[in-house]
């Protein structure tokens, strides 16, 4: 349905392209296919010409072009790439339909989907639980429990998927996550990590999988919840014993009192106590948190990295 400028849905695109909507934003994530414009709300709307090209991109991707050598062409060269002889479209009788869920998500994390929008906390968790048994957590974090939730933000944000949804999603993964990080056992001479979000940020899961992983990696991790003041985290630093603090931190738009709040902490505790922080915000800051006294790590890797480096140090 068009709105009063006359720009369309993601929905009703895919209704005219053929595509899946998922494909439709796969391909504008990952290839820059095209850029729609955005509502008040930030839903994606689409012209007639956003329409045209992709469903030209749809007709040569069919014809066996891959979207990454396509996705840049404008609409003249598409259509001049379809006109060449021998480019037509590609039928195998008989082949199954593609993925409602398109080129971003695997087998696990449409199930995954599926049970959110049947508001199946049960069915979620079970398959969580099962994943995690034939996975193992570091395949589990990668191939399911990222896209998972990169996908479910992505559908709330265009409006398909209602708070309920996402809540459910949160709430089945964060459980799983607890239930993984519990079934650890580290010896009792295993170095301590203090794990946690500071003050004002309440986003836990990436705090969570760092748990998790360094629980892996043969720490005794103290998972302490999220929106943790300076003050509390230094205290528990020294109750615990700990050797190292690390953080998980998305992205604010309130950087400057973060960054406070980081450099209060880096003051609170001995400078010989490392503090990695990881997430969007480590990221997007990475050299004003070095700066600072802090590590900032990209991803999973390298925090393991960093952990095995202080375990040797």
């Amino acid at each position: 349905m068009a709105d009063e400028s006359g720009s369309l849905g993601i929905r009703h695109v895919a209704r005219r392209t053929g595509l899946s909507q998922h494909t439709i934003r796969a391909w504008e994530r990952r290839y820059s296919a095209l850029v729609p414009g955005r509502s008040g709300t930030n839903r994606r709307l689409y012209s007639e010409s956003d329409i045209e090209k992709l469903t030209l991109l749809r007709r040569a991707v069919d014809a066996g072009h891959p979207i990454g050598n396509v996705a840049h062409l404008s609409d003249t060269e598409l259509v001049r790439l379809l006109s060449r002889p021998g480019t037509a479209r590609r039928e195998t009788p008989g082949a199954p339909p593609a993925s409602p869920l398109g080129e971003i998500a695997t087998p696990a994390v449409g199930e995954c989907l599926r049970a959110v929008q049947a508001l199946d906390g049960a069915a979620l968790r079970n398959s969580l639980t099962r994943h995690a048994a034939t996975l193992g957590f570091a395949a589990l974090t990668e191939q399911v429990l990222l896209p998972f939730l990169t996908l479910v933000g992505e559908l709330w944000q265009d409006g398909e998927l209602t708070i309920a949804h996402e809540h459910l999603a949160t709430a089945a993964v964060r459980t799983t996550l607890g239930q993984i990080l519990d079934a650890f056992q580290p010896p009792a001479h295993a170095p301590r990590l203090i794990v946690t979000t500071p003050a004002d940020q309440m986003h836990e899961l990436g705090a969570l999988v760092g748990a998790v992983t360094a629980a892996g990696a043969g720490w005794r991790a103290l998972y302490l919840g999220p929106n943790m003041p300076a003050a509390e985290i230094a205290r528990a630093v020294q109750d615990a014993n700990a050797h190292a603090v690390a953080l998980g931190v998305g992205h604010t738009p309130g950087a400057a009192r973060l960054f406070e709040e980081l450099a209060r902490l880096r003051d609170a505790l001995k400078p010989e106590i490392p503090v990695l922080i990881g997430g969007r915000f480590a990221a997007e800051n990475r050299e004003a948190l070095r700066a600072g006294g802090l590590c900032a790590v990209a991803d999973l890797a390298e925090f393991r990295r960093e952990l095995d480096a202080l375990v040797t140090a």
